[in-house]
């Protein structure tokens, strides 16, 4: 049974925070303060062995990944964004030669949590705002463009979004993989200031701020999308295009 006090205090917060989201500075200044929140969650993770298989180099390339890209490519290249202290990519594909660059908001703060624990991960993620990683690289540099669970923490999706499209080659794909409607199941807490969902068959991103429908929101692109349940939770997957 819910404790009702729990519920009633959850309530609350949840009430407070949706306040706090409704313009684009509140929004703003909440990512600012929580940004670095998940650092702490991290080391807990290292200390329990839960990112070994993250940090294991010889980790084979995720099977779904691996259908997004050109099949005759010896040479590929992967970007990761919002990736955490470590890519959850894999890193090898039978004979093919795999480059990752993994980009995240607290990058610097993961690699000194690496040095801290006298760790060397096998891709070093690199500090960056999803805002902000065209400034790290040329247009159309990578042969495909990933973030999971990661672009609803943004100041500013749409953006991180439309730099993955951009730093994409035609004829290639961004995915996108998010639990479905998570800053509205975890009350807006922490992190969590965006919703992906799914809306008269359109792709929205929203939260009590603003409403954005993706198909409208980028050119040059196809977007599709599918469900998948897992039995913790509802994931979307965003298959993003480029002609």
């Amino acid at each position: 049974m819910v404790n009702p006090i729990k519920k009633a205090v959850q309530k609350v917060y949840k009430s407070l925070k949706k306040n706090k989201l409704e313009n684009s500075e509140g929004v703003y200044n909440e990512w600012a303060k929580e940004k670095e929140g998940s650092v702490d969650f991290f080391e807990k993770k290292l200390h329990k062995g839960s990112m070994d298989k993250r940090l294991n180099s010889k980790a084979k390339l995720r099977k779904d990944v691996r259908g997004y890209l050109p099949k005759d490519q010896k040479e590929l290249k992967l970007l990761d964004v919002g990736a955490g202290p470590i890519t959850r990519l894999g890193y090898n594909w039978e004979d093919r030669i795999i480059h990752i660059e993994a980009v995240d908001v607290n990058g610097d703060l993961y690699q000194k949590l690496f040095k801290k624990h006298n760790i060397t991960p096998p891709v070093i993620t690199k500090n960056s705002e999803a805002e902000k990683i065209h400034e790290l690289y040329e247009g159309e540099t990578f042969d495909f463009a990933f973030s999971r669970n990661a672009l609803d923490h943004c100041y500013d999706p749409i953006k991180g979004i439309k730099n993955m499209v951009d730093l994409i080659k035609p004829q290639r794909y961004a995915v996108l993989l998010h639990r479905r409607n998570e800053g509205l199941s975890q009350g807006y807490r922490g992190a969590h200031l965006w919703n992906f969902d799914v809306e008269q068959d359109q792709v929205i991103v929203y939260n009590p701020s603003k409403k954005y429908k993706l198909r409208e929101e980028l050119s040059g692109v196809e977007v599709q999308y599918k469900l998948e349940q897992t039995p913790k939770d509802e994931w979307i997957y965003v298959e993003i295009f480029k002609k």
